[in-house]
């Protein structure tokens, strides 16, 4: 049974990613551990439809977590991790895999989107093996022996892992702008509409009101404005106001000011960790993309390697320890 007050994490990606086979990992599809049923996967796009839903956890950050509680045998309700560190509920949805263009409506773009809504964490699943395109299908590379692969399209497989990586966020950004922009002369009219126009989201107005905050702050510390006293205009004391200003006009500034606004709200609404699959095939691309992206949240990982450890386990085949 899913608990109410579990934070939860939707998984995104291209088609073929792996991202149904990571819902079936975290979520420990087809076991008594949880009963979920598991979630299909074909090397096909488009195979998953409809959402999958199932509970998962997640071991509390080290930080909080006192050492006398971590080697102690305080009981918890739901169990600890390999390190003793509590495992903490969350709920996990897998939907359909996307294709470029999803902000616009292309694919199952909209409905991903939607649903967008209901999370509060974002898991981004890469294909790192580099074996896929950006259309979700198997590429030229898929279909070579190893011997045939030059160092050019090794590096051409490195270039378009780290491409993907930026993929879901940059959809995710566009959706956010084109929505905003979108209603920009109402808000240009009443500044202070600014800030409801990312309300709808499923946040809440201090999240909204902290994205705009360090938005102005931000932009006020790139150009700062001219003071009154200096024959500036006065200062708008709120920050929709401030923003609405630097945002409103239709021009390649305004809209690169919009756009500075967008990334502080995105970056605030849907923290996301980038899960680089596959790398049972192959760590070559992932291990580039995070140089690539240094600083990002990342974390390799082997989905079907770890769905077989869990079916090993469960058929008593060997003693597996998640985590």
């Amino acid at each position: 049974m899913l608990e109410a007050a579990a934070p939860c994490i939707q998984s995104a990606s291209l088609c073929l990613a792996g991202k149904s086979t990571l819902f079936n990992a975290l979520t420990q599809a087809g076991t008594a551990a949880t009963g979920v049923v598991p979630a299909k996967t074909a090397a096909a796009p488009f195979t998953t439809i409809a959402p999958n839903v199932g509970p998962a956890w997640w071991a509390a950050p080290a930080e909080e977590e006192p050492e006398a509680l971590v080697r102690g045998s305080t009981p918890t309700a739901h169990g600890r991790a390999a390190d003793g560190r509590r495992l903490l509920p969350c709920t996990v949805i897998d939907v359909a895999g996307l294709v470029p263009g999803a902000y616009q409506g292309r694919g199952r773009g909209n409905q991903f989107l939607a649903d967008l809504c209901t999370a509060d964490v974002l898991i981004h699943v890469v294909d790192a093996s580099g074996l896929t395109d950006e259309g979700g299908n198997l590429n030229d590379r898929a279909f070579a022996a190893a011997e045939e692969v030059t160092q050019a399209a090794e590096e051409a497989a490195d270039a378009a892992v780290a491409r993907e990586v930026v993929w879901v966020a940059e959809e995710v950004h566009n959706w956010v702008f084109e929505n905003v922009r979108r209603k920009r002369p109402a808000w240009r009219r009443r500044p202070l509409r600014l800030g409801g126009m990312f309300s709808g989201y499923g946040c809440s107005p201090a999240l909204v009101a902290g994205a705009l905050a360090r938005a102005r702050t931000a932009m006020d510390a790139a150009a700062p404005p001219r003071p009154p006293e200096l024959g500036g205009p006065p200062l708008p004391s709120d920050d929709a106001a401030s923003l609405a200003r630097a945002c409103g006009a239709d021009t390649y500034d305004g809209d690169a000011a919009l756009h500075r606004l967008v990334a502080h709200f995105v970056a605030a609404r849907w923290p996301t960790v980038l899960a680089l699959n596959k790398c049972d095939v192959t760590s070559r691309h992932a291990e580039a993309a995070m140089v690539c992206h240094f600083g990002r949240a990342m974390v390799r990982v082997a989905a079907r390697c770890e769905v077989a450890l869990l079916e090993a386990r469960a058929a008593g085949r060997c003693a597996y320890v998640v985590g």
